[in-house]
């Protein structure tokens, strides 16, 4: 699922919600070094640190922050087309969205027959995130799924290929010199990419959206379907996640 991603310069967005699912994504913010961390060294899974008590937290981890994101998918209207794309809230703003459902499912209607708008102000920790209800409109008809969010530059991923097969490439020492990967170990072994795999990194590194390594996975793997008809190797995917993908702030407005 594309995700979608606030220009720079942009406060805000109007939206429908295509569902009333919600699914919590977690990750650690280094304060000293200025990334999200994937692994935290001691422990075995980072999501067990999203349970530990907030002063034991503290104590262990003084330059760490937990970073909770709420994953909906969304219906944006770009260029009068409906479109379907994904967006992580922050919790203060899902709150407001959960009790937007309640109080329209009290009243006997329908949320998804209604318009929402994210308004987004301020930067760093004093940024706050406000989602208003607008007007009740009905379903949207003819709904677009993209493949990856849209780019400023409006690049698109490569162009249609003919239909064939899925093919599970080989990945080999000698695939460099046909344009094929170069892998040569693990973490911190320089591990190549293709030109279809460089273009897709890339449109997750220019995309203010921060993805945990199992959504990386997702997308990457759809994507690579959608436009190559090639299914990718997920190990391979988890190592280009951990080379490959630089995680940042989303820029500030």
């Amino acid at each position: 699922m594309a995700f979608y991603k606030m220009q720079e310069g942009q406060h805000e967005f109007t939206f429908q919600l295509a569902d009333l699912n919600v699914r919590e994504d977690f990750s650690i913010w280094d304060n000293t070094n200025n990334i999200f961390l994937r692994q935290v060294e001691g422990v075995n899974d980072i999501n067990d640190l999203k349970f530990m008590q907030r002063d034991l937290f503290a104590q262990r981890y003084p330059n760490f922050r937990k970073v909770s994101q709420y994953i909906r998918e969304l219906i944006i209207t770009l260029n009068d087309t409906p479109t379907l794309y994904s967006f992580g809230f922050k919790k203060s703003a899902n709150d407001q969205i959960v009790d937007e459902i309640r109080n329209r499912q009290q009243l006997g209607k329908d949320p998804l027959d209604y318009t929402f708008k994210y308004r987004k102000t301020g930067s760093g920790l004093a940024t706050t995130h406000v989602v208003v209800l607008m007007n009740e409109i009905g379903k949207p008809q003819g709904v677009l799924q993209p493949n990856l969010s849209p780019q400023p530059q409006q690049r698109e991923l490569t162009p249609s290929l003919p239909q064939k097969p899925l093919e599970s490439p080989v990945w080999s020492p000698q695939a460099k010199s046909s344009g094929q990967i170069r892998l040569e170990g693990v973490s911190g072994s320089g591990l190549g990419l293709t030109p279809q795999e460089q273009v897709i990194v890339d449109l997750f590194n220019s995309d203010n959206q921060m993805y945990s390594e199992d959504l990386f996975v997702q997308v990457f793997k759809n994507t690579m379907i959608t436009h190559h008809r090639q299914m990718p190797d997920v190990q391979r995917v988890k190592l280009i996640y951990r080379e490959h993908y630089q995680k940042q702030l989303p820029s500030k407005s």
